[in-house]
C-alpha cells in the first residue's frame, strides 16, 4: 500500500534542443498500517509531454524527442533509493547507483498510483496497466494492477516461482559476512513435527517469482531474533562476489513472525503453522547495505512457502514484515489468486 510524501515538483530537463517536463515525486510503499515512518521510499520521474511531442512519439517511439537511457541513469543517481521513470506508460527501474533492474515492485505499485490519478471516474476497483522493456530489448511485457476502493493497490505477478538449489558452502560465507553462523540456520530435523499442510522444510533456495529471473536466496533462520542479529555485511565486494557465485541479487532472511506489531514486543513461541514472518533482505549491490521492503523477494518467499505447504492459517494470504531493524517497519501482504498468480 503506497503511503505518498506530500512532496512533488516538476521540471525542466533540456536535451540539445529538447526540453522534458518531468514531475517528481516521492512515496513510500509497503507502509505498516500503525507505523507511519516505514515502507520503502522510492522517487517517481514521470515524463509529461505536450500534444506535438505525444504525436511525434506514436509515430515514432525512438524519435529525438525520446528522453535517452543516460538521461534516466542521470536521475537515477539523484535518488538514495530506487526510482521508477515513466514514459510513454512505460516503467523502466533503477537503483540509486544507475544501474537499471528489469523489476522493482514497489517501484512498480508507485508508478501506478501516479497513472491511476489519471483516472477522472475514479471507479473502484480499478485496473491499471503499464508496460516494461524485456530483456532482449525488442520487446515489452504488459503488467496489470488493481485499484481497490480503500486506495490499497494490487499487482499481480502471473508466474509460479522458478527455484534453483544453493551451494551451502557459498551460503555459509554470506552468513558470516552478516555475522551469522551456521547453527542459525533452520535445517530439517528441528522441523519435527511438520505443520499438517506443510509437505517439506522450509525453503533454502534460490527463488525468483518475476521473469527474467531475480533471485533471492532465502535463508530459514531459527527465530526472529537471530534475522535480527545480522548485520549489514562486513565487506561489501565479498558479499557481493558470493552472490555472483549464487547468481543472486540478495540475502532474505526470515522466520516465522511472533512479534505483536501494536507495540513491537516480540513474546516468543512463534509458530511454523503461522501466516505471518519476519524478514530482512540484504541486496547484493544496490547503493544500500539493507531494504525496508522487498516486494519481489516477499512474493519470491511467499511461493517457495506456498509450495511447501506453509500456507498459513487462512491458506491464501501471507504477511512478511521487514524494515523493523532499521526503524522502517513494513507490510507486505501476498495473496494466491485462483489461477494460480498472487
Amino acid at each position: 500500500m503506497p503511503m505518498f510524501q506530500p512532496t512533488q515538483s516538476s521540471s525542466l530537463l533540456n536535451r540539445g534542443t529538447v526540453t522534458h517536463l518531468v514531475k517528481r515525486i516521492t512515496a513510500r510503499v509497503f507502509v505498516h498500517p500503525t507505523h507511519g515512518d516505514g515502507g520503502n521510499p522510492v522517487t517517481i520521474f514521470h515524463f509529461h509531454h505536450n500534444q506535438h511531442q505525444r504525436q511525434q512519439q506514436r509515430q515514432n517511439e525512438t524519435s529525438p524527442l525520446s528522453p535517452s537511457r543516460g538521461l534516466f541513469q542521470k536521475l537515477a543517481k539523484s535518488c538514495d533509493w530506487e526510482s521508477v521513470i515513466i514514459h510513454n506508460d512505460k516503467f523502466s527501474f533503477y537503483l540509486p547507483n544507475g544501474d537499471d533492474v528489469s523489476f522493482c515492485a514497489h517501484a512498480a505499485i508507485a508508478g501506478c498510483h501516479v497513472l491511476n490519478w489519471r483516472n477522472e471516474t475514479q471507479v473502484c476497483p480499478t485496473p491499471v496497466t503499464f508496460t516494461t522493456q524485456d530483456k532482449d530489448e525488442t520487446s515489452t511485457t504488459t503488467h496489470l494492477a488493481v485499484v481497490e476502493d480503500d486506495g490499497i493497490i494490487g499487482l499481480t505477478l502471473p508466474h509460479d516461482v522458478h527455484e534453483l538449489s544453493v551451494d551451502k558452502d557459498v551460503v555459509q560465507r554470506l552468513l558470516e559476512e552478516i555475522r551469522l553462523e551456521q547453527s542459525d540456520i533452520i535445517v530439517s530435523e528441528s522441523l519435527s513435527p511438520l505443520p499438517s499442510s506443510a509437505t517439506n522444510a522450509l525453503p533454502l533456495v534460490n527463488s525468483s517469482a518475476v521473469i527474467p529471473y531475480r533471485y533471492k536466496t532465502l535463508i530459514p533462520l531459527q527465530n526472529a531474533e537471530a534475522v535480527h542479529r545480522a548485520q549489514n555485511p562486513k565487506r561489501a565486494h565479498v558479499f557481493r562476489q558470493l552472490c555472483d557465485l549464487l547468481s543472486s541479487t540478495g540475502v532474505y532472511l526470515y522466520s516465522p513472525s511472533s512479534f505483536d506489531d501494536g507495540d513491537g514486543s516480540d513474546p516468543g513461541g512463534a509458530s511454523l503453522s503461522s501466516s505471518s514472518w519476519e524478514c530482512r533482505q540484504f541486496p547484493r549491490a544496490s547503493g544500500y547495505p539493507e531494504d525496508p521492503a522487498t516486494g519481489v523477494a516477499a512474493a519470491a518467499l511467499a511461493g517457495s512457502l506456498r509450495r511447501r505447504g506453509y500456507c498459513g492459517e487462512g491458506g491464501n494470504v501471507l504477511r512478511f514484515y521487514q524494515g523493523r531493524r532499521m526503524g522502517m517497519l513494513s507490510e507486505i501482504g501476498i495473496e494466491f489468486l485462483k489461477d494460480g498468480g498472487g
